[in-house]
């Protein structure tokens, strides 16, 4: 749309207004008789820019400093990456935890709270819509799949949210001299995340799968010629982060939600068999295609 934007006004010292324009857009790419797209376009842009501007941004790891920029050689040379802390593993035997995350991304999980309702609108439209546009529906597909990448950020903040309060309430449990309801509250926290990463899981297959119909696998090696990666020296672009599609997920691979969750899981079998306490539930959660 922004790119059709452009090149009326550029051609047409006239112009339309800015809502007739979006109206002939909307009408010429998914046809005449289709639904109204102009929210869901709002909508996606929400969701990104929560996505963007959302995450942490720590000294980079994973590249070193920059030759410089356009200012000059040795300027503006830090790289950073995007990531989000995670909630304290509950200390042994005490179970204590601090409410980290929660005070230092209350804010985040409040928004979130915000942008999940946002999310569930763009989601039912979207799956709505793409039977009902007479021309370009895969394009439909495609922000489908992108509106999942922005509900998994989403559930991301929620559930860290959640898990970190019912460890706290295990806690409490555990203070109160109840150490079979710790265990489960425990357990509980880990189900909550480990059925997050089961459903991102799903998110990413479905999103490479929706891509790979209109393009090849990205930074692919063909007939024994290995793919190579090539790191600007000057600029850091999100997508240039890895080879593959996988630069869209960056971020969550760099929490390691599977490595936290094993974590919490050896603490859960910790202190269960120190207080003779059964365990169930910690299997790894399955999400079925």
């Amino acid at each position: 749309l922004g790119w059709a934007t452009v090149t009326q006004y550029a051609w047409n010292p006239v112009g339309p207004t800015v809502e007739q324009n979006v109206a002939d857009f909307m009408d010429v790419f998914y046809g005449p008789g289709s639904p109204d797209l102009t929210p869901v376009y709002k909508l996606l842009i929400e969701g990104a820019r929560f996505f963007d501007h959302g995450w942490d941004e720590v000294t980079s790891t994973e590249r070193g400093p920059g030759y410089g920029n356009s200012w000059g050689k040795g300027v503006g040379t830090r790289r950073t990456d995007e990531v989000l802390g995670l909630p304290e593993i509950p200390a042994p035997g005490t179970l204590d935890i601090p409410a980290e995350f929660n005070e230092r991304y209350g804010a985040l999980v409040a928004e979130a709270g915000r942008q999940k309702l946002l999310n569930d609108d763009l989601l039912e439209k979207l799956a709505r819509y793409e039977g009902q546009v007479e021309r370009n529906r895969y394009n439909l597909e495609v922000y489908l799949s992108i509106a999942y990448l922005e509900r998994y950020f989403i559930r991301t903040v929620l559930t860290l949210s959640e898990a970190e309060e019912i460890m706290q309430r295990a806690h409490a449990a555990e203070a109160g001299g109840d150490p079979a309801r710790a265990v489960g509250l425990l357990t509980q926290a880990s189900q909550r995340v480990g059925g997050l990463i089961a459903w991102g899981d799903w998110m990413w297959r479905n999103l490479t799968v929706t891509w790979e119909k209109s393009r090849f696998e990205k930074g692919r090696s063909v007939g024994g010629r290995q793919f190579v990666h090539v790191l600007d020296d000057v600029k850091d672009h999100f997508a240039d982060r890895r080879p593959g599609l996988d630069y869209m997920i960056a971020p969550f691979q760099r929490m390691d939600l599977p490595g936290w969750r094993e974590k919490l899981n050896a603490r859960i079998k910790e202190y269960a068999a120190a207080h003779k306490a059964p365990v169930a539930g910690l299997a790894e959660e399955r999400l079925e295609d």
